[in-house]
C-alpha cells in the first residue's frame, strides 16, 4: 500500500478482499484517538471486534520485574529481602502511584526501573573496588533497588552544599529543606511498609530581579536528582518568547516539546508572568492572549506533580504580576502550581548586598580602599530605592562601572606600561565621581537657590536637614526615618513652588536619599481616572515611575473629595501608599497649590493632614524683593538698574507705588511676572541699541527711568534711558498690564 491507502478506510476495504488469507490486528492507545477512528464508521466499529487490554496490576508488574531478573541474570540473582520481599514491593509501588490510568506505560517503567537498579549495582561495585573490596556479584541491595537514604551530606549532595554557599535567601533556603525533610521521612515511611506522602517538585520562584531565582532554581533541580526525585536534574531554560509562536496550535506544540525535553530534568519558565493572557502582546493582538492561555492551558494538563512523572516545573516571576497571571489563567494552574508553597526571593538587605559586594570582589581578584567599598554601599543604598532594584545584578552593574572609571582614571595618572593593573585598588571616585556630596550638600544648595529672592526660611529649613543628615551618618544612624518624605506647598502662583520642587531632587540626592536627582512633575487630573476602578492603577503607577525621585503634583488642591469620588479616591491611594512597604520613604511627594484651596484638601481627608505634615507656605514678593529680583533678572546680560538708596526721594516712592500698583492687579504672579518685566525690559533695551547704534559696555538704567518704564505697564507716558556714553530715547511703548497677562 502506498502512504495515500494508509487509513482505517483503506484497511477495512482491502480485508474484505482477503478473507480466511490475513489475520489483521490494529492496536493502539484507545484514550489517544483508535477509538475515535473506531467510531468513525458502524462498518469499520463491526468488521472489528475490539479487545480492551487493562493496566497491569502492582502483582502483576512485580512478576515481571521478577521475569526480567531471571532472564537476564538466568536466575542467578538474589534480591534482598526476596522478590516478594519489602523492596520490590516498594519498587513496584513508586511506579505504580506515579501512573495515570490513561498514560501508564506497564512494562516500560519497570524495565527503566530495572534498568536503574543495574545501573546501581554496578556503581557499587565499581566504588568497592577502588579500595580492594569484591562484593558478591549476584546480590542486588535495597540500595541498588531504590537508592541511596537520602543525607543532607554535602558528600551525597554537592548541589546542596553549593547552595548554603549562597549569600542570604534563608528563607528560601529553609523551603528547600522541608522539601528534603519530606523527601527523607517518606523514605522511613517506606521501610516501614507505609505508603509515602506525596511531594510535588513543581514549585513557584517568586521575586524581584537579581534575588537569585535562576541560579536556585538550578540547584534545586541537581538537588531533587541528588536525592532520587529526578532522574538526570540538568536544567532546560525557557522563556515565554521560547514557547509563544505566531500560528495557531504553535504555541501548544513549543511548550510540549519544552516539556518533552525536561523529562528526567528540571524546566525553568523564566519570567512566567509574561504568559499572563490577560495582557496584550506587543503588536497589541488579542491572539497573543490566546497564545499564553493555550501555553497555560498544555502546562496545566501535562504537568500533574505525580510521582513517576520525574521532570520538575519552575515558574519564576515577579509577585504581583504572577497574581496578575493567576487571576487571569486556567484555574487549574493554582492547583498544579499553589502560591501558599511558592519560594519567595526578598530584596537582598544592606548587610546582604554587602556581602556579595564582598565575594564579588574576591571572585574577581580586585582590591577596594575601605572608603570605595563605604562608597559603593552608598550607591547600591540610593539604588536600591528604584523600582525592578537589580540586586545582585546591580552589585554587578556598579563593580563593572567601577573597574571602567578605575581604568579611565590610571590612564589620566599615566602609570608605567607594565604596572599590573589589578593591583590598583578601586577609589571612592571610581564608584561615585560625586562621592563626597554630602560634605557639600549645604553649599550646593545655596548655589541652586541662588537666584531666588525671599527664600532665606525654606534654605534654612532644607539645610537643617542636611546638618541633621551629617551628623546621624557620622554616627552610622539611618536618617530616613527623622527626614520628612512629603510635603505641601502652598501659596499663590508665581511664588516658586513649582522651581523649588524642581530643587528637591538634587538637595535629597546630595543627602543621598534618592537614587536620583529627577522629579516627576504631574497634574492632579494625571491621578484621576475617568471610569471607576482606573484611579487606583494610574496612581500606582505614577508612584512607581517616581520610585528614587521626587514626585510633584501640581494643583493639588484638585484631588479635593468634594469635586467627586474619583479625585478622592486618587487622595486614599496617596495617603495609602505612603506607609506601605513598597513607596514609604523612597520617593519626596509634593502636593502644591493655592493656600485656602490646599487648606481646603487638607481637611477633606483625615489620613492626607497626618501624612503630608510638613507644610511650606509661599508669599508673594515685597516690593523691595522684587527690584532685587528684577535686578537679577536684568543682570544677566548686563544691565545694571540704580540702587535703591542712591534713588531721590520721589523716585523710589514712585517707584514703589507702581510696583504695588501692579502685584495688587488681578494677573500679578509675583516672580513670574517679574520674570516677564524683565524679559520686556530686556528685549526694548537692546532693541534700541540696535536702533541707535550703541555699542558700549554699560548698560544702566536709572530709577527715574525704571519708574517711567514701570508706569508704561500702568498707563504712564513713557521716557528714555540714560546709558554712559549717551542719551538714548526709547520707544513709544514698552509694556502693558494686559501684554503680561498675554504673556503668562
Amino acid at each position: 500500500m502506498n502512504s495515500d491507502d494508509c487509513n482505517l478506510w483503506s484497511l477495512y476495504v482491502r480485508s474484505q478482499d482477503l478473507p480466511g488469507k490475513v489475520v489483521l490486528i490494529i492496536a493502539g492507545n484507545g484514550e489517544w484517538g483508535l477509538s475515535d477512528l473506531m467510531g468513525y464508521s458502524a462498518e469499520v466499529s463491526n468488521h472489528f471486534p475490539v479487545l480492551k487490554l487493562p493496566n497491569y496490576t502492582a502483582e502483576e508488574l512485580q512478576m515481571v520485574f521478577h521475569g526480567m531478573m531471571r532472564k537476564w541474570f538466568k536466575g542467578k540473582m538474589e534480591v534482598e529481602g526476596g522478590y516478594d520481599g519489602l523492596y520490590v514491593k516498594i519498587l513496584i509501588r513508586r511506579i505504580v502511584s506515579g501512573a495515570s490510568e490513561k498514560t501508564f506505560g506497564n512494562i516500560w517503567p519497570v524495565r527503566k526501573a530495572f534498568l536503574e537498579a543495574c545501573r546501581r549495582q554496578v556503581e557499587r561495585f565499581i566504588q568497592a573496588r577502588k579500595t580492594g573490596n569484591y562484593l558478591e556479584d549476584f546480590r542486588m541491595t535495597k540500595e541498588d533497588l531504590l537508592g541511596n537514604k537520602p543525607s543532607l551530606g554535602p558528600e551525597k549532595s554537592p548541589a546542596w552544599k553549593e547552595l548554603q554557599q549562597l549569600v542570604g535567601l534563608d528563607d528560601v533556603k529553609e523551603s528547600i529543606l522541608a522539601v528534603v525533610n519530606q523527601v527523607n521521612q517518606n523514605f522511613i515511611r517506606e521501610m516501614r511498609g507505609d505508603d509515602p506522602l506525596h511531594v510535588s517538585p513543581n514549585r513557584v520562584f517568586l521575586g524581584p530581579p537579581g534575588t537569585g531565582k535562576t541560579t536556585v532554581a538550578k540547584l534545586y533541580g541537581r538537588i531533587l536528582a541528588d536525592f532520587g526525585l529526578l532522574s538526570k536534574g540538568d536544567v532546560v531554560t525557557k522563556t515565554p518568547a521560547d514557547l509563544l509562536d505566531r500560528y495557531i496550535g504553535g504555541s501548544e506544540n513549543n511548550t510540549q516539546e519544552a516539556l518533552r525535553e525536561a523529562k528526567g530534568n528540571v524546566l525553568i519558565i523564566d519570567d512566567a508572568h509574561m504568559l499572563d493572557p490577560g495582557t496584550n502582546g506587543s503588536a497589541g493582538s488579542s491572539k497573543n492572549g490566546d497564545f499564553r492561555g493555550g501555553i497555560i492551558d498544555t502546562i496545566v494538563a501535562e504537568v500533574t506533580g505525580a510521582a513517576g512523572e520525574d521532570r520538575c516545573v519552575i515558574l519564576c516571576g515577579y509577585p504581583d504580576q504572577m497574581k496578575d497571571l493567576y487571576a487571569n489563567a486556567n484555574p487549574g494552574l493554582a492547583r498544579r502550581f499553589p502560591l501558599d508553597t511558592a519560594f519567595v526571593f526578598e530584596n537582598f538587605s544592606e548587610d546582604t548586598l554587602g556581602k556579595v559586594l564582598d565575594l564579588k570582589l574576591a571572585k574577581e581578584k580586585l582590591a577596594a580602599t575601605d572608603k570605595a567599598r563605604e562608597v559603593a554601599m552608598e550607591v547600591l543604598k540610593r539604588a536600591s530605592v528604584r523600582p525592578n532594584f537589580g540586586n545582585g545584578g546591580e552589585v554587578d552593574n556598579i563593580l563593572s562601572k567601577a573597574i571602567s572609571a578605575r581604568f579611565r582614571r590610571i590612564a589620566k595618572e599615566k602609570k608605567p606600561q607594565d604596572e599590573d593593573l589589578d593591583q590598583v585598588p578601586l577609589e571612592p571616585q571610581d564608584f561615585d565621581a560625586n562621592y563626597d556630596r554630602l560634605s557639600q550638600a549645604v553649599t550646593n544648595t545655596r548655589a541652586l537657590f541662588d537666584e531666588f529672592v525671599g527664600f532665606e526660611e525654606i534654605i534654612s529649613k532644607f539645610e537643617s536637614y542636611q546638618y541633621m543628615v551629617q551628623g546621624m551618618r557620622l554616627r552610622n544612624v539611618d536618617p530616613r526615618p527623622y527626614v520628612p518624605f512629603t510635603y505641601v506647598f502652598k501659596g499663590p502662583p508665581g511664588t516658586g513652588k513649582t522651581s523649588t520642587a524642581r530643587k528637591l531632587g538634587q538637595i535629597f540626592y546630595d543627602m543621598g536619599l534618592l537614587a536620583a536627582p529627577d522629579v516627576v512633575d504631574v497634574s492632579a487630573s494625571q491621578l484621576v481616572g475617568e471610569y471607576c476602578g482606573q484611579t487606583g492603577p494610574k496612581t500606582r503607577r505614577l508612584l512607581e515611575s517616581a520610585l528614587g525621585k521626587v514626585l510633584f503634583i501640581d494643583e493639588a488642591y484638585r484631588l479635593n473629595g468634594a469635586r467627586g469620588s474619583f479625585a478622592e479616591e486618587a487622595v486614599s491611594e496617596l495617603v495609602d501608599a505612603v506607609t506601605k512597604p513598597q513607596f514609604a520613604r523612597k520617593l519626596i511627594i509634593v502636593l502644591a497649590g493655592y493656600e485656602e484651596d490646599m487648606d481646603r484638601l487638607l481637611r477633606s481627608n483625615q489620613g492626607i493632614k497626618s501624612r503630608f505634615a510638613t507644610e511650606f507656605t509661599f508669599r508673594p514678593l515685597r516690593t523691595e524683593q522684587c527690584i532685587e529680583q528684577l535686578r537679577q533678572v536684568v543682570g544677566k546680560v548686563g544691565i545694571t538698574i540704580q540702587a535703591t538708596p542712591e534713588m531721590d526721594t520721589t523716585t523710589r516712592t514712585s517707584l514703589f507705588s507702581l510696583l504695588q500698583r501692579l502685584s495688587n492687579d488681578k494677573g500679578w504672579a509675583s516672580g513670574r511676572s517679574i520674570e516677564t518685566l524683565g524679559e520686556r525690559l530686556i528685549g526694548h533695551i537692546f532693541k534700541e541699541c540696535a536702533i541707535k547704534g550703541y555699542t558700549g559696555k554699560d548698560l544702566i538704567v536709572s530709577g527715574r527711568e525704571l519708574v517711567t518704564i514701570l508706569g508704561q505697564a500702568s498707563g504712564v507716558p513713557y521716557a528714555s534711558i540714560k546709558m554712559r556714553g549717551g542719551q538714548i530715547p526709547m520707544g513709544a511703548k514698552v509694556m502693558t498690564l494686559k501684554d503680561l497677562e498675554t504673556s503668562e
